[in-house]
């Protein structure tokens, strides 16, 4: 038996054990490996993030990293400083695009290759946990048909996979003339179980002077993943009716006394032929108003107004005509300024 060991034979074998153990150097995981214990991410699908893993290099020489490989085309990774010393720390930074990955924990590996084609394997250095996308329980936000100059209250609610905490949410719209804000965020409607977080929430739509087709889109940013901020686009879309016009649009009543009354006169239009109703008339304290549609057409109003002045009346105040007359499903509410010069020496007290 020990005669077939010859010379030749021995150095064949000694040959074949020096190149396994140079080949398991060539790929080394003790001498590079991750910082700590690994890091799990919270993605939801759909998100390209940066991402940075803390390592730790404990080899004996320097080295210099001149490519990192992963396993998946979705990673792309290199390592700050490029330079390896030992006992010092390096980051890996990590590009990681999710698009087209399945829900779920997912584990990534890498190879570091030096110079002089000496490798490091780091295995299961990336975790991620990837989410389903994050919703609003609508996809569009139809507001109807809206008065110029009117405020509406919308309810929605963000629905997440898995539970998370939302720490804080802002709006911006893509609309000058549509002001779109956050009205309230009701935390004891924040449901959060391990399938499903559901956060409900109240945005106001204010209009402004314009009218026509709402083709808009609000961003509902929200601070979610561990800090992380997440954004959803919702398309808004509605209609800003043409306003009634009113004439006249302010009105100087002169000297008024007290415990007398005023006559006002009022042409009302509404645009595109549409029913005008008067809903109420507002005045201050000190005016009681009594109203008579005189003249009523489908599309056309005169309006006669009888103020009786109180007892002690101020210099000015305003009468608010709250009007259904523009197809809106909002009441639309006039303005208009009454001016007054109030005579206090006559009437009695």
């Amino acid at each position: 038996m020990a005669e077939r060991f010859t010379p030749v034979v021995l150095r064949a074998l000694l040959i074949m054990v020096l190149l396994v153990f140079v080949g398991l150097k060539q790929v080394s995981a003790a001498a590079l490996k991750v910082d700590g214990a690994v890091k799990t991410f919270d993605i939801q699908i759909g998100e390209t993030v940066d991402l940075e893993i803390p390592l730790r290099y404990n080899g004996a020489e320097s080295v210099e990293i001149v490519n990192v490989s992963g396993q998946c085309a979705c990673s792309k990774a290199r390592l700050v400083p490029s330079e390896l010393r030992p006992g010092k720390s390096v980051k890996l930074l990590v590009h990681y695009d999710s698009k087209g990955n399945s829900p779920g924990l997912q584990k990534y590996s890498f190879i570091c290759k030096t110079s002089s084609d000496k490798k490091y394997a780091l295995k299961d250095a990336l975790s991620v946990n990837l989410h389903k996308s994050i919703v609003v329980d609508q996809p569009v936000l139809y507001l109807g048909e809206l008065s110029p100059g009117s405020t509406v209250e919308h309810s929605c609610d963000i629905l997440m996979e898995g539970a998370f905490s939302i720490d804080k949410i802002k709006t911006v719209s893509s609309c000058n003339d549509l002001k779109i804000t956050l009205a309230q965020r009701n935390d004891k409607k924040t449901e959060s179980t391990a399938e499903e977080t559901v956060c409900s929430m109240t945005i106001k739509f204010s209009t402004g002077k314009r009218h026509g087709a709402i083709n808009e889109h609000v961003d509902l940013t929200f601070q979610c993943f561990k800090g992380r901020n997440s954004t959803i686009r919702v398309p808004v879309v509605g209609k800003i009716a043409e306003p009634v016009e009113i004439t006249p649009a302010k009105v100087f009543l002169g000297l008024i006394r007290p415990l007398s009354t005023a006559q006002l006169h009022f042409n009302i239009v509404s645009p595109k032929g549409s029913e005008i109703t008067v809903e109420s008339i507002k005045t201050p304290k000190w005016i009681k108003a009594n109203y008579i549609e005189s003249i009523k057409k489908k599309d056309a109003m005169e309006l006669d107004v009888t103020l009786e002045i109180g007892s002690k009346p101020e210099l000015a105040g305003t009468i608010l005509l709250k009007i259904s007359g523009n197809a809106s499903e909002q009441p639309f509410v006039l303005h208009v300024p009454c001016v007054f010069v109030a005579d206090m020496q006559s009437g009695e007290e």
